[in-house]
């Protein structure tokens, strides 16, 4: 009998950070570039779309206000379009790419987050998530 604790998730839908998990960063002037892909990251990602997860790439680049307060409205299609281009040119599909947080997503996966037991504030630092 499967628990919450053993479960496998048949279908999960994985939030990827984009920056920094998936692409090397790169900033001049204040200027964001896309940089070099990890490519242990990249497998990875191959890996749970070939088990058949969904897979949404989450990042703050599609977010209308910028770091620093300022407007950037206009921005997002033409972010979604170059994050898109990426994901294609190192053999990934042209994931939907948002920065909203959905209540579809069962994972997020991110270079700045820590894992909470819900409802608790308990962190699970090196909790199992059951993708593989």
């Amino acid at each position: 009998m499967e628990t919450k604790k053993t479960r496998r998730y048949k279908s999960a839908h994985i939030a990827l950070d984009f920056d920094k998990t998936l692409f090397h960063h790169e900033s001049k002037w204040g200027i964001s570039k896309i940089g070099k892909p990890i490519q242990s990251m990249v497998d990875r990602v191959k890996h749970w779309v070939n088990l058949g997860h969904r897979i949404t790439i989450f990042t703050a680049r599609m977010c209308p206000v910028g770091p620093r307060g300022e407007d950037r409205s206009d921005q997002p299609e033409e972010q979604k379009r170059q994050i898109q281009d990426a994901l294609e040119s190192i053999g990934l599909p042209r994931f939907d790419v948002t920065c909203m947080k959905l209540s579809s997503f069962t994972h997020f996966v991110d270079d700045k987050g820590y894992h909470v037991k819900r409802n608790t504030g308990f962190l699970l630092a090196d909790k199992y998530l059951g993708l593989e």
